[in-house]
């Protein structure tokens, strides 16, 4: 069964492709994950869509996307959201974390951003990271979640992407930013959330 993944990014991609073949060796069913650039070459146009995500949680806005992309091309979607959530901010950025401070604040200005909205109050300031995945075919919708907790932390590390320098997390002495990408993806929320989803996939179709 072939699968749009609603992203370009081949990185995603090759990641959750790996949880998928793992989650389905022993299954009569093969999945195959295509990302956008992948429909469009396919499908044979460049049409593809800017979704605005217009939800005001994780879910809303995984399912936004996942059902404008079936209405799109018509084969079964995989869409996700996802973010930081910090205790001591209320739970911001979460949903927002992309465009928390404005759409082109960079992701540097956004944590010099947290970290002085953090001054005023007193550490250890427990923080996670959340994703949540939605599948839908037309007929079925299913979403999985993956969190990994941990805390801000002071700014280490050149690794990663976005807030992975100031989130350390449990268990760990090292940010996201100062991990190998093989260690991250080992813990990380959407990893957790692919495998979640996988595994409720595997079931349904067995």
């Amino acid at each position: 069964m072939t699968i749009l993944l609603a992203t370009a990014n081949p990185h995603k991609i090759e990641e959750l492709q790996a949880i998928f073949t793992e989650q389905f060796a022993q299954s009569n069913h093969a999945v195959r994950l295509i990302s956008l650039t992948t429909a469009q070459e396919e499908f044979h146009t460049t049409h593809t869509l800017e979704v605005e995500e217009t939800g005001t949680t994780f879910e809303e806005n995984a399912y936004i996307k996942a059902q404008a992309y079936f209405a799109l091309w018509g084969i079964p979607v995989i869409s996700d959201d996802s973010g930081l959530e910090i205790d001591a901010l209320g739970g911001r950025p979460g949903v927002y974390s992309a465009r928390y401070g404005g759409e082109h604040t960079s992701f540097a200005e956004k944590r010099a951003m947290i970290a002085e909205e953090l001054r005023s109050s007193t550490p250890p300031y427990s923080a996670r990271f959340r994703c949540v995945m939605c599948y839908h075919d037309g007929l079925r919708t299913i979403f999985a979640e993956g969190s990994v907790e941990g805390e801000i932390s002071s700014e280490r590390g050149a690794g990663g992407f976005g807030y992975d320098p100031i989130f350390q997390p449990t268990g760990y002495s090292n940010t996201f930013g100062e991990m190998s990408a093989e260690e991250k993806h080992r813990i990380s929320h959407r990893g957790r959330c692919a495998h979640a989803l996988a595994k409720q996939l595997r079931e349904l179709w067995a």
